[in-house]
């Protein structure tokens, strides 16, 4: 009794040159021997098994055979794909497997892991870079723009004596000199009673000191301190970094540096920021050690630091505003008690 051989099958299928993103619809044999043959509107190519190479398959996402020459197969129809290898040997290893449960929670996890590591270590290393590389002339731009937003918005002009003000740049700008700080660091003074006491640095140089952050400070040595912490934020260019890592779509666009609209992003993200005064615990820290060390070159104690945290905090407490502006220099920033601690240390 003889039987007749069954028909082989085919599966129909995109056809890519390797040359060009275009494609054309043709039908793929899979023959005994296992030999295929793909065939086309005037033309038909054929491949043994073994020159042949089946991506992984992913899902229900479309499967690549890869052919000699760059050529590939695009299949759809998973199914019909399968149906199709079945009749080839179990040697070419053509079969879709269905990935195991430990095989599906390791790539989940892989996934996580990968996921974790661009935010919390990529992310941050990126940020650093691009905000080290950008020119003199884009941070003063940026600044210019973001002061005269925050003059417009929350900023009045300074109501100290003009003799208080005079006295206190005076003082800072010895400090400055006898500690080894850049000579691009710029004093401004403003009244604010919409954030109170407050201080804050602009990514050129220029650090504003509001009204109320003077008028709280016991003596001039813990507005140095202020200052001095300040110009730990302008080293470690914390405002950029901040920004920039927090969006991965502005870092896109100050990658082209000097364009209008990389400025224009920059400086909006900078103002708000600045007025909630948004910095991590890691820049606190950082700007506290960086601030302690200035300190000690100049021979005063970082407990200055620590002493109008302390008033801060107790201002914040007393206002009846809590939760509102008036603390916005407190609230994202580590506790008062911890970070005294490490300024012990200096």
């Amino acid at each position: 009794m003889t039987t007749t051989p069954a028909q082989p099958s085919h599966v129909t299928a995109r056809l890519f040159d390797g040359r060009s993103a275009r494609a054309q619809p043709v039908n793929v044999w899979f023959l005994p021997g296992p030999e295929l043959v793909v065939q086309g509107h005037g033309f038909e190519i054929r491949h043994p098994a073994s020159e042949l190479r089946l991506d992984a398959a992913l899902g229900e996402t479309p499967r690549f055979l890869h052919l000699p020459g760059g050529q590939s197969c695009e299949f759809a129809d998973l199914d019909a794909l399968d149906g199709a290898l079945a009749g080839w040997p179990k040697s070419t290893g053509f079969r879709r497997k269905a990935l195991g449960w430990r095989v599906a929670t390791v790539l989940l996890l892989g996934l996580l892991l990968g996921a974790w590591l661009t935010l919390t270590q990529g992310l941050p290393f990126v940020a650093r870079q691009v905000a080290a590389a950008l020119p003199a002339s884009t941070m003063e731009k940026i600044s210019e723009g973001c002061l005269s937003d925050l003059d417009e918005s929350v900023f009045q002009p300074s109501r100290l004596p003009a003799a208080r003000r005079e006295a206190l740049l005076r003082r800072s700008r010895a400090f400055l000199a006898t500690v080894g700080e850049s000579p691009d660091r710029h004093i401004e003074f403003r009244s604010s009673p919409e954030i109170g006491a407050n201080a804050m640095a602009l990514p050129s140089g220029v650090i504003v000191f509001t009204d109320d952050l003077v008028r709280l400070a016991r003596n001039d040595e813990q507005i140095l301190a202020v200052l001095a912490h300040e110009c730990g934020h302008l080293h470690h260019r914390h405002s950029l970094r901040g920004i920039l890592q927090s969006s991965a779509v502005a870092m896109g666009v100050t990658m082209a540096v000097g364009k209008q609209s990389a400025a224009d992003s920059l400086q909006a993200a900078l103002t708000s920021n600045l007025i909630n005064s948004r910095y991590s615990r890691e820049f606190e820290f950082e700007a506290d050690a960086y601030g302690a060390e200035l300190l000690r070159r100049a021979n005063i104690p970082a407990s200055r630091l620590g002493e109008i945290l302390d008033l801060l905090e107790k201002q914040s407490r007393h206002s009846g505003h809590s939760g509102g502006k008036l603390d916005a220099y407190l609230q994202s920033h580590p506790s008062t008690p911890e970070r005294k601690r490490r300024l012990d240390g200096h």
